[in-house]
């Protein structure tokens, strides 16, 4: 198994006309990131007994493909382990702690910490009606990715079906899906209603051998000037000094570089200043004296660090709806079954050069663009063959007819160099959207052959549209949209590959957004970004950033991401969570908490995921807000509100209240915050296309005026702040209305407190003793709330939707 594809990549034959673009002439570093000083870092692996992995070495030893051999592990009965070209395979033994050391060329070593521990089991039976037979029987849940096809539950003797799976303690949601029509369990009273309708179970039980590493700033008692690392143990626990291991960027320090604050449980890495320069990586490894196992990854970042897309602001400007720049392009469809909704509305390229020149985005705060798919799209009106039946234009640019041709509705591809070359004046990066899961049916590649398209009908004569958990692979989006069947066509990932390059040599973007990942199988993902890497990372030392769009669990979110895979996704189990707590209000500041929890565990420390709060495919957080779309609406009900007469308006200011609260979060996570174009202004709607209104650039009220320049105020605030950008994150308290985190770097030490209802004092607390005494907060933004500092007691008064940001002063 190995990182590569092989064969290389082809060029296309004439009839796709899709030659490699040369690289455009440019200034010196004409782009905004380049390749990270630890461009793969190796992740904490867990495992339970038994359990597999493989990990991909790629990077590891430096920017370019090392060869890999000779991987060993200490101690050695904890798991088996060999190497196969690119990848560490790893499978569990027995419970314990390990690390493992893999030679690299060069004379390199790279070293990763795994972790085997067992987990509780989630059980989970059904019992088929009288006379109702199932054939098959699935559970599909949080813990499994919502994958309907994974966990089949056997019929005992008692004709009860029944399956025991390993899962995180807590709360997890789930649903059985009885011969491929999904149900809430008939046997569980305890639901969901307002999310989905999912049935919730409560795993009980703890993960053996677990307790919790905190990174301490530097200054500190023992920290030392990088910083230290301190063990939370509870009761008469302590961690054993002599357990403790430590990787800094791969690579396994000697224990002598490990130095011990007294009889404290805070050590320190005893190594050379110019080792921490700039970004890096840290495992810290250990066993308490009874038996308990902790491991964590963190990231330690000077401020001389290399600008990275985890310091981003993104925002998507949805081309169409943005800004009209150029009326003279403007070809809107005069068929009468055309509604405005679906219809073109004139944003394009000169619009959004002219905003990035007027100084919008760099008032607001926003250092990348994601931009709409830039392909050329039919021009025909398309009836959707499911739901109701409407027409529709290609507005949105998804329905893709060339792979090199750009999309004339937004303008010509010197309007889109234009473009890029403004935005990187005003050192803005963009990302462009690229549609990887399906051409037009007019797409050149269709028509010339019909099997490079997946079969559009089953086996049982039903077509395969939008069958989306069924057959995510091969289901098509509508009838007139072939899915690319890259498992049968040997030229088709080089087809789509070579695009993918085709777009930055001629555009000179700084990366992808790419759409509907989990449609697109993982050879694709993997020849992409190989030949990716190899362009332009290794030829360049170019970092070209891949974000994905999976809407689903933590884990199958994370499934696509790696050194040989995309570098991050949008985090849209983190989204869901901040939907239920902010806008719909049926969720838990604690729920929070825990999506902070979910996506440390789920996510590797060098994935860049970006958090949202919403997007062109999810009704509006302010139509949930204003409790315009209520709980247990269909989708196909929230559509309709889109084309009726009663669609979403804010009626209510705590609303906006409620929006800014929902920013301030965001910019509380170490993930670059994604912005929908007009959010920052609490533009409202419903499910597509009416969450896809124009953006309002004038007749702001007070209300969405504040909304703006507080969005402005978090984004700036986190442009300065190392510690909100790229520090460790603690979380200090969680209830079901408050929420106090804490973004540590060595050099700096920011709280973020969150508020959700009134009262005279929010909340009293007492910070880690292990940071040692601050003698005042220096307020960043603030939102209601009032903080007072003395010695480690922080007292925090404020309203309802209300938040503070500050540093703790030294």
């Amino acid at each position: 198994m190995s990182c590569k594809v092989a064969p290389s990549l082809l060029l296309l034959s004439s009839l796709l006309s899709l030659p490699v673009a040369p690289a455009l002439a440019q200034e010196t570093h004409d782009w905004i990131w380049a390749a990270p000083k630890v461009a793969s870092p190796l992740p904490l692996v867990r495992l339970t007994p038994g359990e597999a992995k493989n990990i991909c070495l790629r990077h590891s030893a430096g920017t370019s493909v090392s060869g890999f051999s000779n991987a060993t592990i200490s101690p050695p009965d904890i798991a088996t382990v060999t190497v196969d070209g690119e990848y560490l395979s790893l499978t569990a033994k027995s419970a314990g702690m390990a690390t493992v050391t893999v030679d690299a060329a060069g004379g390199k070593k790279v070293s990763a910490a795994i972790i085997v521990e067992a987990m509780p089991l989630a059980e989970f039976s059904y019992s088929p009606p009288a006379g109702k037979e199932p054939k098959q029987v699935f559970v599909a849940g949080s813990f499994n990715g919502w994958n309907p096809a994974k966990d089949a539950l056997k019929k005992e003797a008692d004709g009860v079906y029944r399956i025991k799976i390993p899962s995180q303690p807590g709360k997890q949601q789930y649903k059985f899906v009885v011969d491929g029509e999904w149900m809430t369990d008939p046997a569980n009273a305890n639901v969901n209603e307002s999310d989905h309708g999912n049935s919730v179970i409560d795993v009980k039980g703890e993960m053996t051998g677990k307790f919790e590493w905190a990174y301490v700033p530097a200054g500190a008692p023992g920290a030392g000037a990088q910083g230290g690392f301190h063990a939370i143990t509870t009761g008469a626990s302590e961690v054993l000094p002599d357990t403790v291991s430590i990787i800094l960027n791969n690579e396994l320090l000697e224990k002598d570089s490990i130095k011990r604050d007294g009889a404290s449980q805070t050590f320190s890495i005893n190594v050379p200043a110019a080792k921490w320069l700039g970004e890096n990586y840290v495992t810290v490894l250990g066993r308490t004296n009874d038996g308990r196992l902790g491991g964590a990854n963190f990231p330690v970042t000077f401020e001389n660090a290399q600008r990275s897309p985890r310091d981003e602001v993104i925002y998507f400007a949805f081309t169409d709806r943005f800004f009209d720049g150029n009326a003279l392009i403007n070809k809107p469809s005069d068929d009468p079954r055309i509604v405005p909704l679906t219809n073109y509305h004139g944003g394009d390229w000169p619009g959004i050069t002219k905003k990035i020149e007027e100084g919008y985005f760099d008032t607001l705060g926003v250092t990348t663009l994601w931009i709409s798919p830039v392909n050329k799209n039919t021009q025909k009106v398309e009836q959707e063959s499911v739901g109701a039946g409407r027409y529709f234009t290609s507005y949105h640019g998804y329905w893709p007819i060339s792979f090199t041709e750009t999309n004339e509705q937004y303008g010509s591809m010197e309007d889109l160099q234009n473009l890029v070359k403004t935005a990187h004046q005003h050192k803005i990066a963009v990302l462009i959207d690229f549609v990887s899961n399906h051409v037009h049916e007019d797409h050149p590649l269709f028509k010339a052959n019909k099997k490079i398209a997946t079969p559009l009908f089953l086996p049982d004569g039903e077509r395969n549209i939008r069958k989306y958990d069924a057959h995510p692979i091969t289901t098509w989006f509508d009838s007139f949209l072939p899915d690319i069947n890259y498992d049968g066509n040997p030229e088709a990932i080089p087809t789509v590959v070579n695009s993918a390059e085709y777009w930055i040599r001629q555009t000179n973007a700084d990366g992808f957004r790419h759409d509907a990942v989990k449609h697109v199988p993982l050879q694709f993902w993997r020849a992409l970004t190989n030949h990716v890497d190899e362009q332009f990372l290794g030829k360049e030392g170019r970092f070209i950033y891949q974000v994905g769009e999976t809407i689903s669990g933590y884990s199958t979110v994370a499934e696509y991401v790696g050194p040989d895979l995309l570098t991050g996704q949008f985090d849209f189990p983190t989204y869901f969570k901040l939907e239920g707590a902010l806008a719909r209000g049926n969720g838990q500041m604690s729920d929070l908490a825990q999506a902070i929890r979910s996506a440390q565990s789920s996510y590797a420390p060098a994935s860049i995921m970006s958090t949202l709060l919403g997007n062109h495919d999810v009704v509006r957080f302010m139509a949930f807000a204003d409790g315009d779309i209520k709980d247990g609406l269909s989708d196909k009900d929230i559509q309709e509100i889109a084309f009726s007469a009663n669609t979403p308006k804010v009626d209510h200011p705590l609303s906006y209240k409620k929006l800014q609260l929902a920013f301030a979060y965001l910019s509380a996570l170490p993930s670059p915050p994604t912005l929908y174009y007009g959010d920052e202004v609490g533009m409202t709607g419903a499910g597509d296309p009416d969450n896809r209104r124009p953006m309002q650039w004038d007749g702001w009220d007070e209300n969405q005026k504040a909304t703006h320049d507080l969005v402005a105020k978090l984004n700036h605030a986190r442009a300065a702040s190392v510690a909100l950008r790229r520090g460790t994150i603690q979380i200090l308290h969680e209830s079901d209305e408050r929420l106090v985190i804490a973004r540590i770097a060595p050099e700096q030490v920011v709280l973020i407190a969150l508020n959700r209802r009134p009262k005279d004092t929010m909340l009293a607390l007492t910070l880690p003793s292990y940071w040692g005494d601050a003698p005042n907060l220096v307020e960043l933004v603030q939102s209601g709330i009032q903080g007072t500092l003395k010695s480690r007691s922080l007292t925090l008064e404020g309203a309802d939707y209300s938040f503070g940001i500050w540093s703790i002063g030294r």
